[in-house]
């Protein structure tokens, strides 16, 4: 399967008159990979992290661009599409927002895909996104580690989405179950319990609720056979738990947001997230 690699997607540039962001040079003819940028760290303050899910279905309609550090072609890249639009109209005014006012310099911004695959499998996202985003995460949460500790970011925002479904209801009738819908909480349980085998276990408390940017301690142990959330119980949830775990003995900043696919609707701003976890453990083995 094709991966997706991440990406020095911009530069936020600091100054007396403000925050601005562009584009990587020529970025319609090259890819900028994160190598670049650790080549060259030196040059730049440390760089802006913003995660994301999984790549779609534009991020894998990429041609004639090439890889700025070997040359060789190269056929994906995340946020190809209307996100990255959304991105480059919004991202400046989303980090002006931050309480704390960033130093003068340039900032890389990388953007990452927590899972590099096409989990979707360019159909609806509701039909395969989520489910093969949680049969890959236990296989994947190491990779997503490494890429992150390597960046080093100053900031790392997560703005994975919640994981829009279809399932079953008890009639044995396809809905589907929407990000912002009531019922979503009790379906994405549902989804896991059944579908998955994955029961939760008693919730943790770390401290009281953040503000919209905040730095709790995980515990330590990693069992392949449990998935860790917090804040939420969704694939966002999922992220923010391993964002901490990347980020934990650092002074990495943690910031939450909505999905950029969102932002050519309403106006981004960084979001409350409680420092809570929730632990979900298999209920039998593995097949």
């Amino acid at each position: 399967m094709q991966i997706c690699h991440d990406e020095v997607f911009g530069v936020l540039t600091v100054s007396q008159a403000g925050y601005r962001f562009r584009r990587t040079k020529n970025h319609t003819q090259t890819y900028w990979p994160v190598e670049m940028f650790i080549r060259h760290r030196e040059r730049f303050n440390r760089p802006i992290v913003l995660v994301i899910e999984s790549p779609h279905i534009k991020e894998f309609q990429v041609r004639h661009v090439t890889n700025a550090l070997n040359g060789l072609p190269v056929y994906a890249r995340p946020a190809n599409g209307a996100t990255g639009e959304n991105i480059c109209t919004h991202f400046a005014a989303l980090l002006a927002t931050l309480p704390q006012v960033l130093a003068q310099g340039h900032y890389p911004v990388v953007v990452v895909n927590a899972i590099q695959l096409q989990c979707s499998q360019g159909e609806d996202t509701c039909f395969y996104r989520t489910r093969r985003f949680i049969e890959h995460w236990p296989a994947r949460v190491d990779d997503l580690t490494q890429r992150l500790r390597m960046l080093d970011p100053v900031i790392a925002i997560n703005a994975c989405t919640k994981g829009d479904f279809y399932i079953r209801d008890e009639a044995g009738q396809l809905t589907r179950t929407k990000a912002f819908d009531a019922g979503f909480n009790p379906q994405f349980n549902r989804l896991l319990e059944q579908e998955f085998g994955y029961q939760q276990e008693l919730t943790q408390t770390r401290g009281q609720a953040g503000g919209e940017c905040a730095v709790v301690t995980p515990p330590e142990d990693d069992d392949i056979d449990s998935l860790r959330f917090m804040n939420t119980i969704d694939l966002s949830g999922l992220v923010m738990f391993q964002l901490h775990q990347a980020y934990k003995q650092t002074d990495t900043l943690l910031c939450k947001t909505t999905h950029p696919a969102a932002w050519l609707y309403r106006v981004p701003m960084f979001t409350r997230f409680r420092q809570e976890l929730f632990t979900y453990t298999k209920s039998a083995p593995r097949p």
